[in-house]
């Protein structure tokens, strides 16, 4: 499961080991595998090697979070999306514009240039509320020195109306 994700595991047999079963274990998922008979330093020495590789990784994935925490702070203190509006339209005889949807276009280069990118990550990470409300100030003002529309709308995800600040934004 997910809470044992990174438990290093070394399979030790007591049998006499065939290739076949080995590689068995490690298609299930072991990190290692010892056939007795074994030293117990060499099972020692493999543990520590396991857990070097491992504590490496976290450190690997600890950085790339905290650049992803890093940009997405910027993008929304700086403001680095440019909202689009796609127009929509009845569908019937007379086609006639009905409204505007809002669309999040990140000013970055990168990963997060990536709209679904971005906002998958601000979500994981806890900046989606933020991060959309920001969005929607920005469509809000630009909407201002455009020709007046009925209908706009912004996208609004579960997510966000499971905010607790969500209240305050219907207000």
């Amino acid at each position: 499961g997910e809470a044992t994700r990174d438990i290093p595991v070394i399979v030790l047999s007591g049998r006499q080991c065939h290739t076949d079963e080995k590689v068995r274990c490690f298609q299930l998922g072991a990190d290692d595998f010892l056939c007795k008979p074994f030293e117990n330093e060499e099972l020692i020495a493999r543990i520590f090697a396991l857990l070097r590789r491992n504590h490496k990784e976290g450190e690997r994935e600890e950085g790339q979070r905290f650049e992803q925490v890093k940009q997405l702070r910027e993008i929304i203190d700086h403001r680095l999306i440019e909202p689009n509006f796609q127009p929509l339209y009845l569908v019937d005889s007379t086609c006639q514009l009905f409204g505007l949807e809002v669309l999040s276009r990140p000013k970055v280069e990168g990963v997060f240039k990536n709209p679904e990118v971005l906002f998958s990550t601000a979500l994981e990470l806890g900046f989606y509320y933020e991060l959309e409300m920001m969005v929607w100030q920005k469509a809000l003002e630009a909407l201002k020195n455009r020709a007046p529309c009925q209908n706009i709308f912004l996208n609004c995800s579960p997510y966000l109306i499971e905010n607790n600040n969500f209240p305050q934004v219907r207000a």
